[in-house]
């Protein structure tokens, strides 16, 4: 099918839109025809003059999530569909399943479980069926934490064999920092979804839909529930509130569906105090408490700054307070030097490796870093990709999807650096 464009920026004028198509501007190759699109022509068009590009990106207003036609014609239009409008729950879906009927590949950077979760379920079959390639959560939920553990667990050659990836995610911010209305708002209804994740979980099993838990050999590693000391970066840890564990053991579940060694992981975010850890216990603890009525969400959402602690804003972080951010994500692998005899219960793990995923500001500058690499790998590398998942399309992991591709290689050249810090 003949396309006018090849990448097409769905929501470009929005907070991380904008910085997605400054980011394309500057990594994809300037063959590319890149197309910026959303409801206002106007607004569009002065993003493009903003940006430096009015001859280089082609302008498509008219777009909008209540308008069918317009989301058909979008995709129709474009090889490559990269959606920037959230809260996904709210607007995705009409997006995706135009993407999937119209065998469009599709990106988006979506950390909402459920929406991600309920679009595989719903979509898969429909992708397969045109030949899409789709995934979600192509940036900071869950790009480093998906593709670095699977990082981590090349790190045991053969004959060694991974069993647990422990990550940490630590963040720090000499000039402070802030949080985008847009992003509190996907996280309020996320939370507030939690009991209709439990039953589409409940509904995929039934139905079939997805891969088996894997069974990694050995013990899973404790999880606190709550507050941890962490020795190893001498941290205060919590469990990680966001997408990241879910994704990672769907991948994993995959893994293990193609019968490789797949891990058990967790994920956790370190605090400096444990009076830092005190503050976010009672702030999350009330946020998750409202986020579960109506009535709760509504409050949260009109006076997002006072159930924040001052963090969350309309105007979001300020460009100097993303440009002296930086984010690590330490990976802590255990596993066996040599897998135990047939027949015999694995020990205690004898190996282990010590990675790193380091970047900057995880939540804007460096998600539209990494959707715009995966975009690229997927342009570039589309028939390798097909190829790796069986030669049909469907709704993907980013792990599953580009796990054999040039994506780790695309982000180091492009910041997001991964590293084996030691290993015993």
């Amino acid at each position: 099918m003949s396309r006018s464009s090849d990448v097409t920026i769905f929501g470009a004028t929005g907070f991380t839109g904008q910085r997605v198509a400054a980011e394309a501007l500057r990594s994809l190759p300037p063959e590319l025809r890149i197309t910026i699109a959303g409801r206002s022509s106007s607004k569009l068009q002065a993003l493009a003059q903003q940006l430096g590009a009015a001859d280089r990106l082609q302008v498509l207003g008219g777009v909008d999530v209540t308008k069918p036609e317009s989301l058909q014609a979008m995709a129709q239009a474009t090889r490559l569909l990269l959606c920037c409008v959230g809260p996904f729950r709210l607007y995705g879906e009409p997006v995706l399943a135009a993407a999937a009927a119209a065998r469009t590949d599709y990106l988006d950077i979506c950390g909402e479980p459920e929406f991600i979760e309920r679009m595989e379920l719903r979509y898969s079959a429909a992708a397969a069926a045109s030949g899409a390639l789709m995934a979600s959560a192509a940036g900071f939920d869950s790009v480093p934490a998906d593709m670095g553990c699977l990082f981590a667990q090349r790190a045991f050659a053969p004959p060694a064999v991974p069993s647990s990836v422990e990550a940490v995610i630590s963040l720090s911010a000499p000039k402070g920092t802030s949080i985008h209305y847009a992003t509190w708002e996907s996280a309020v209804h996320g939370i507030g979804s939690v009991a209709e994740l439990r039953k589409l979980r409940a509904e995929a099993r039934r139905a079939g839909g997805a891969p088996p838990p894997p069974r990694p050999l050995g013990p899973r590693p404790a999880a606190p529930a709550g507050p941890a000391w962490e020795h190893r970066l001498a941290r205060y840890t919590l469990p990680f509130p966001g997408a990241d564990a879910a994704i990672v053991r769907r991948t994993q579940a995959a893994i293990a569906a193609a019968g490789e060694p797949a891990v058990h992981f967790s994920a956790r975010f370190s605090l400096p105090s444990a009076w830092a850890a005190a503050l976010f216990v009672a702030y999350g603890g009330l946020m998750v408490a409202l986020a579960r009525s109506s009535w709760g969400r509504a409050l949260l959402l009109r006076a997002p700054g006072l159930f924040s602690r001052g963090l969350v804003s309309h105007a979001g972080p300020s460009q100097a307070q993303m440009d002296t951010t930086r984010t690590t994500l330490d990976l802590f692998a255990a596993g066996y030097s040599s897998p135990p005899p047939p027949g015999t219960a694995p020990g205690k793990p004898d190996k282990h490796v010590h990675c790193r995923v380091s970047l900057g500001d995880p939540g804007y500058l460096f998600t539209s870093v990494m959707l715009v690499q995966c975009a690229a790998t997927l342009l570039q590398e589309r028939q390798a990709l097909l190829d790796s998942v069986g030669g049909r399309g469907g709704v993907f992991t980013v792990g599953t999807l580009f796990r054999g591709s040039s994506l780790l290689q695309r982000l180091d050249e492009h910041g997001v650096k991964f590293s084996v810090v030691g290993s015993s």
